[in-house]
């Protein structure tokens, strides 16, 4: 890892939950010890000390290989530590119990975990829990009962603790008790942990019991609410194979299966419902349109359109109006895909027709113009593009709809008409927040002039692109056309971005004070953080409310905002990178008006994060590709979610399909699961970037479209488009997801040279 990265990600060593057969000797606390005493804090962020106690020398390397969850070498550099300071001797033992009980070494890792209790008060629940679990594994269950009972119910561990004394009840056969516990667990936590196992034991013990009835209602009630758990197996097992689900117990599941992309499944028990001819209309509409929809994300249009003509059917006269706007617009999707322009036309239109204030009424209009735009008819694209404003002036599609007119305009060499529709754009958008258009018409103002041959309103444009839209696509390519056609004044912008901030937009992180920075809980967070527990200080945190908003709109309110930072910066400073990018991404905005000089820099590099840096680097320059272009890829595809699935079933960091996985796997043996180990997944999406930057002679303008759409789909542009300039290709890519997926990638890359190197790429159009 680079020294800067290794700057950035101080404090984010991984939180490791695997287990290993080999023992080492422990390494007690010494009980005459006084106890760690840690400070209050500040109510003040910006005064807190987020350094790791592992920063340094051996003490680093011990915690790396915690983090690389090599536990029996972190248990012997630990142990091997030599500390002056008492305080961190004992956070030091704790660590060698954490390796202890890792490696399975339960019942030394339990003393000092129990002993740990008095000497590390401020963790006592955390340590509570540790100890009964540990000897509860070492089989000394009286003594795990009585330390799993101590935790505070109320704390992030209670619910863990009250499931080890369901399962210390169930290993001493108490069918009564434990039918108890497990009843008032399901009771008292309704959004518990593991509640689907607490019900399975439930059921269990009912059975014991002799309530085979109401343990036949858990397996099935498993059985729909969590099918893809192991428990869901278990209770088909139970209930001697696949129960009979009734109509809404067949949504309910369809719906579990649906948000999980299971497409396949999701259709087949949305189908099974619909067969009850007793269904309730709002059940049948839900049903219909979500069977249909499921079929849709198959991407089989050909099945996926008469479907949704029966949703339409079935949501139509009140019964769900969103519902049916949105069977209506995937209708005309389904047949524009098939080539029937006709059919399209008219769902599109039935939209406006019965729905005009639904969101999706203006999407309904553009979507006419694109099928207008296929027949031909050029008259009908300008009346439908030029009539978005006045028909939906509150609609989110007026900007697209403007930029389309100059697009057309563009192309047909009518630079004078571009220009007129592009300054309405800029006009009614003057900063366009779309991540795919950020800068997009103030560098097409640019070009348009230039064609007209007005070089100071181009220069203007493109010195405006840059300084508006820092590290965007937009803004890469004005500095190469500058830097191309105008050396000097590529040097003055250059030397502009490199600039201080001006005075009082200095961009540093300076976070209000909040009562929760005074909090115990706090404390903790920060204690955890500081070990190297990311995964336990995260749970901290998201109790206090620490956590991102939903949704994707940007924050407008200042006090959202700067508690929106608090979590990026603390996520980013515990390694959780994925947490810290949603909102950089999505609310968080301000930074990206900014170059990253001064305090901005500390922004973008929370937005820009390393993860799994080693991984990256090591199979980049294995295939000799850039680093910063893999990881690129990586943060655009997955945000560093190792586990993400998308809708197209595309699995992991990389976000591989099963067929490329298949012809770039080398050895490696592809599955769901392989896919999801890191270090598989960078290896194998590696080995398909480094393939299509050879296919591509490396043009990355070309690679980044053929990761997303095929290298097939590209090679059928260019036979048609080759002959463009870069950017106007770009353009022109005709998927939607596709184009603005290229621009992320592009700008991502063009972000972490920058960020890492303070290099502008050439970027050849």
């Amino acid at each position: 890892m680079t020294t800067r990265l290794r700057t950035v990600a101080l404090a984010a060593l991984a939180f490791a939950c695997s287990t290993d057969a080999r023992k080492q000797a422990s390494q007690p606390a010494t009980p005459a010890e006084a106890p760690i005493v840690v400070a209050a804090m500040s109510g003040s962020l910006a005064e807190t000390s987020l350094e790791s106690y592992w920063a340094e020398g051996p003490a680093k390397v011990a915690a790396e290989l915690f983090e690389r969850e090599d536990y029996a070498g972190a248990r012997t550099a630990f142990a091997d530590l030599v500390l002056k300071d008492h305080a961190l001797t004992k956070r030091r033992n704790f660590m060698v119990a954490l390796c202890d009980a890792k490696l399975g070494n339960h019942a030394d890792a339990a003393k000092v975990f129990e002993a740990s209790i008095t000497l590390m008060p401020h963790l006592a629940d955390y340590l509570r829990y540790a100890a009964a679990r540990s000897y509860f594994f070492s089989r000394q269950t009286e003594a795990a009962k009585a330390h799993a009972e101590a935790v505070e119910s109320s704390s992030i561990h209670g619910a863990d603790a009250e499931l080890l004394v369901g399962d210390i009840l169930r290993g001493q056969s108490d069918a009564s008790k434990t039918y108890e516990h497990y009843k008032r667990y399901l009771e008292s936590r309704s959004n518990g942990i593991r509640r689907t196992e607490a019900r399975y034991y439930l059921a269990e013990a009912a059975v014991s019991l002799g309530l085979g009835d109401e343990a036949r209602q858990h397996w099935i009630a498993i059985v729909a609410g969590d099918p893809l758990s192991r428990w869901a197996s278990k209770s088909e097992q139970h209930l001697g194979g696949a129960p009979k689900l009734s109509s809404a117990e067949h949504i309910q599941r369809g719906h579990i299966y649906y948000q999980k992309n299971r497409n396949e499944q999701s259709e087949a028990d949305f189908a099974a419902a619909l067969t009850d001819t007793a269904l309730e209309p709002k059940a049948r509409c839900d049903a219909s349109y979500h069977r249909a929809n499921s079929v849709y994300k198959q991407r089989d249009r050909t099945r996926a359109a008469p479907l949704f003509l029966q949703a339409l059917i079935d949501c139509d006269g009140g019964i769900n109006d969103d519902l049916y706007v949105k069977g209506a617009y995937q209708a005309g999707r389904s047949f524009a895909t098939l080539g029937e322009t006709g059919k399209a036309l008219t769902h599109y239109a039935l939209i406006e027709a019965k729905h005009p204030t639904h969101s999706y009424a203006d999407d309904a209009r553009l979507l006419q113009a694109e099928t207008y735009e296929k027949l031909g008819d050029d008259k009908k694209v300008k009346e439908l593009l030029v009539s978005m404003a006045t028909a939906y002036p509150d609609g989110d599609m007026g900007t697209e709809a403007l930029w389309r007119l100059a697009w057309r305009a563009y192309k047909a060499n009518d630079f004078e008409e571009a220009t007129k529709w592009l300054q309405k754009q800029i006009d009614a958008t003057p900063i366009d927040n779309r991540f795919w258009a950020e800068g997009q018409a103030l560098y097409w103002m640019a070009r348009a002039q230039g064609k007209r041959g007005k070089s100071t309103e181009s220069l203007a444009a493109y010195r405006q692109v840059i300084r508006d839209y820092p590290l965007s696509y937009y803004a890469l390519l004005s500095l190469n056309r500058l830097r191309e056609s105008h050396p000097k004044v590529f040097a003055e912008m250059n030397a502009e971005i490199h600039a201080a901030p001006k005075a009082g937009e200095s961009g540093a992180l300076a976070f209000r004070e909040r009562d929760e920075y005074k909090s115990k809980a706090f404390a903790r967070a920060l204690e955890f953080l500081r070990l190297g527990l990311s995964s336990t200080a995260s749970s901290e945190l998201h109790r206090l409310g620490f956590r991102a908003p939903p949704g994707r709109e940007p924050l407008t309110d200042a006090d959202e905002i700067d508690k929106a930072w608090a979590v990026a910066f603390l996520h980013f400073s515990i390694g959780n990178y994925g947490k810290a990018l949603w909102s950089t991404r999505w609310h968080l905005l301000d930074f990206k008006r900014h170059w990253p000089t001064g305090g901005w820099r500390q922004r973008w590099d929370i937005a820009y994060p390393p993860g799994y840096w080693d991984l990256i680097e090591k199979y980049s320059k294995e295939k000799s590709i850039p680093t910063e272009l893999v990881i690129s890829f990586v943060r655009e595809e997955s945000g560093f979610d190792p586990i993400q699935e998308s809708f197209a079933n595309a699995i992991g960091l990389s976000q591989l399909i099963m067929p490329t996985a298949e012809r770039f796997a080398d050895d490696i043996k592809v599955s769901r699961e392989t896919l999801r180990v890191p270090e598989n997944n960078i290896r194998i999406g590696t080995n398909f970037m480094a393939f299509l930057m050879k296919k591509w002679d490396g043009q990355i303008s070309l690679v980044a479209p053929s990761y997303n759409a095929g290298e097939n789909a590209v090679a059928k542009w260019m036979k048609v488009r080759g002959d463009w300039d870069r950017d106007a290709f770009a353009e022109e890519i005709p998927y939607d997801e596709t184009r603005r997926y290229s621009k992320r990638v592009i700008s991502s890359y063009f972000t972490y040279r920058y960020l890492l190197h303070d290099e502008i790429p050439v970027f050849a159009n």
